[in-house]
């Protein structure tokens, strides 16, 4: 805020016996009014969470939220009012700020294990800027609480099919959300345009690393390889210009994830152990949620698989499932198993697997794992399951209708052999677990 602007419009005050500012449902003489410092506590809100003080993470995240609110109500609103213009000035400031400290405050209840309160908080919190872009935000983090620690994605899908189109929305993170959640009923074409659009209106080095790896994707699953690794290469040129201290854990995250791309594609070695390095180092963290461990240690077991380290994978696909139990983490597992001639074992894990569970996605890992299984020993029945799950499965990519189609026939020609004494290079050579496994990634 700038000292003329402060200066110009009398202070807002909240009355002490309305609504607390912060969405608690309190009173604000009974909540915020004895916590404001008149400045906003991130920082001590970190240590707090960190410290696992989730009471009194929960009190500095909602007086963080009260102060600025009250910034806003006292200099930018009446701004507002007097002519200034919302569009490129302090206003587009408040928004994302005030997101910033509702996302921590989100956090900190989800850390408290009270996740349950906060759609009733949420809704408080619609008024705390008079926009229908706060609107939208809002509507975004109920979508992020509806989702969870779990990641119920039909929850979540639910709660932001609550904002209409979003194609052309200006919020990269409302973008972010849609294209994770819906990604899969969208065409090529409509992917490319929300993955443009959010490279447009974001600045932030882990959008990028995020969704230029997604572009790359695109290119390569239409088989325009050298547009993928050209992408991929610029962007992680770009990071590593950056120095690694200065890089958060989530857009070192993402260029963990970009280089293990980059290295899948190009059969480098040296990149991808890079990234593995850099998983490993995210994994000695503090700062993640049991499933947010449990997926950083599949992409690592991913790593692995890339490299052909069947055995490293193994054990970081086995760690991931102790930790939280993911279906699809299972599958992977299977994967790696099935390299180490560990057909029974790599049976039985994938055994305890709900097929009809599993996103679209998954459901085409788990076939091409299923076949390659039943490829692998010769049973006749597990050849003929194999068979009809390939035909159910629609794989969105050309390229992954090829693979199914490959591992079609890999089955047939296996039913019609007389001995059941198989080896994996009956399957097609394209396996999901060398292609597939990138795709997860993005």
């Amino acid at each position: 805020m700038t000292q003329s602007v402060r200066t110009r419009f009398p202070e807002y005050r909240p009355a002490r016996s309305g609504p607390c500012l912060c969405g608690s449902g309190l009173v604000f003489k009974r909540c915020c009014a004895d916590h404001l410092t008149g400045t906003t506590n991130f920082d001590l809100t970190q240590q707090l969470l960190k410290a696992q003080k989730y009471k009194q993470a929960i009190e500095s995240a909602r007086a963080s939220v009260t102060q600025y609110t009250i910034w806003h109500r006292s200099h930018t609103e009446p701004a507002v009012r007097n002519g200034m213009p919302k569009k490129g000035t302090l206003f587009e400031t408040d928004l994302r700020a005030l997101a910033e400290y509702v996302d921590t405050l989100l956090r900190c209840y989800s850390k408290a294990g009270r996740l349950d309160e906060l759609p009733s908080v949420l809704e408080r919190l619609r008024d705390n800027i008079n926009d229908v872009a706060w609107q939208r935000k809002t509507t975004y983090f109920h979508a992020l609480a509806a989702l969870g620690e779990v990641w119920d994605e039909r929850a979540g899908r639910r709660e932001l099919k609550k904002l209409g189109k979003v194609t052309h929305d200006d919020d990269a993170e409302t973008l972010q959300l849609y294209l994770d959640l819906f990604g899969d009923t969208l065409s090529f074409s409509e992917k490319q345009e929300i993955i443009d659009w959010i490279l447009a209106v974001s600045e932030e080095l882990s959008d990028r690393l995020h969704y230029v790896g997604s572009r790359a994707v695109l290119y390569f699953t239409i088989g325009d390889r050298k547009r993928a690794e050209e992408e991929l290469d610029q962007i992680i040129q770009e990071a590593r210009s950056t120095d690694n201290r200065d890089l958060s854990a989530y857009t070192r995250h993402r260029l963990a994830m970009s280089m293990d791309l980059l290295g899948t594609i190009r059969s480098d070695q040296a990149t991808l152990e890079e990234a593995a390095s850099i998983y490993e180092t995210l994994l000695e963290d503090d700062l993640w949620t049991e499933r947010g461990r449990a997926d950083l240690l599949a992409e690592l077991g991913q790593n692995y698989q890339h490299q052909s380290n069947w055995e490293a994978a193994k054990t970081a696909f086995s760690k991931a499932i102790d930790i939280a139990h993911v279906p699809i983490h299972s599958v992977f597992l299977s994967q790696s198993l099935l390299h180490l001639n560990q057909p029974d074992e790599a049976a039985r894990i994938l055994s305890d697997v709900s097929f009809d569970a599993l996103a679209p996605a998954e459901q085409v890992d788990c076939a091409f794992t299923i076949a390659a299984l039943a490829i692998r020993t010769g049973n006749k029945s597990k050849l003929d399951e194999a068979k009809v799950i390939l035909k159910s499965v629609r794989p969105d990519a050309p390229m992954f209708r090829e693979m199914r189609d490959d591992y079609l026939l890999s089955v047939q020609e296996s039913l019609s052999l007389p001995a059941p004494r198989l080896h994996l290079h009956n399957a097609p050579r394209r396996c999901s677990q060398d292609l597939d496994a990138i795709f997860r990634t993005t």
